[in-house]
């Protein structure tokens, strides 16, 4: 049976494809980086950048985790009160 969406092998193929091309555009990667190079030398310096990143720009972070976390609750309220709406016109 063919998995579909996150659980499908050709859904993180492109994700991962998309995430190297990001990270080589970006600059956190190097131009020349290889799988190979990525699997042995490059998730260190990967890990580094991203450290950096977060401590450079660690307010910024919160800021968006915050407003992150709340539009998810208020999607999460809202749904709730639609299908309780649509419930009760049945």
């Amino acid at each position: 049976m063919l998995k579909i969406g996150r659980k499908s092998t050709e859904w993180w193929g492109v994700v991962s494809v998309g995430a190297v091309i990001l990270l080589k555009m970006t600059g956190v990667l190097p131009e020349d980086a290889t799988v190979e190079s990525i699997q042995t030398e490059t998730i260190p310096l990967i890990i580094d950048k991203v450290t950096a990143l977060a401590d450079k720009h660690g307010e910024l972070l919160v800021y968006a985790g915050l407003v992150w976390a709340f539009l998810k609750r208020r999607t999460h309220l809202k749904s709730r009160e639609i299908s309780s709406r649509e419930g009760n016109k049945i």
